[in-house]
């Protein structure tokens, strides 16, 4: 998501999509911030619009019959009937790839030629509390998504240069959505949280965070 922020390029402060360049839909988690200019809108439940963040408009959607690869899908074509020139990103889980929604919206947006939508698979093979190959296996992810017509970059997620490269290619191809497959190891980087399923949900202490800080910046 950082990566995103910073790609989208020079900020044009807006609550509305006509004026972003790039539109990111999430809810791979739940987003706060102590910036005034990038104050969430949110519901009682904690979902909402983001706003102000640049130029990004970000919207935070829930997962299952109103998942974001929808909702990201629904505004890639909205822009492409309107003749808009914005970019959606979709960030996904690999547990939540599961869904059925997931793999309807995917037929779509090539049906549509929707080259203006990318996702992004954080594929770390873990979701709530199990292994996602123990729960319901998506592998093989490459070879699926390219089966139903997605342009396929498969990366290294924690690799920055990979990530910078994977998102100029997406946004520079043309007549089909693409998907990033980032490999990724959940809690990167902190001892006790990497390949841990319980992080999934669970907020760390201040004892924990603050050794998670500590690791994070050697």
């Amino acid at each position: 998501e950082t990566r995103l922020v910073f790609h989208a390029g020079s900020p044009a402060v807006s609550d509305s999509p006509n004026a972003a360049r790039c539109i990111l839909a999430l809810s791979r988690t739940h987003y706060t911030s102590k910036d005034p200019a990038r104050k969430i809108k949110n519901d009682p439940a904690g979902r909402g619009w983001f706003s102000n963040m640049g130029a990004i408009l970000a919207v935070k959607t829930e997962l299952g019959m109103t998942n974001k690869r929808p909702a990201g899908l629904g505004m890639a074509l909205s822009g492409k009937m309107q003749q808009k020139d914005f970019h959606v990103f979709v960030i996904i889980g690999d547990g939540e790839s599961q869904e059925g929604s997931i793999w309807e919206a995917s037929m779509a947006a090539p049906n549509f030629k929707l080259d203006n939508l990318t996702a992004i698979l954080d594929y770390n093979h873990l979701q709530n509390d199990h292994s996602v190959d123990d729960i319901m296996p998506i592998h093989p992810v490459v070879d699926k998504w390219q089966a139903f017509g997605w342009n396929v970059i498969e990366i290294d997620g924690h690799n920055m240069a990979q990530v910078v490269d994977a998102l100029e290619k997406a946004k520079a191809h043309k007549g089909a959505p693409t998907m990033i497959v980032a490999n990724t190891v959940k809690g990167k980087g902190v001892s006790y949280m990497e390949n841990v399923c319980e992080w999934h949900g669970r907020a760390p202490c201040q004892e924990e965070a603050d050794q998670a800080i500590e690791e994070l910046r050697r």
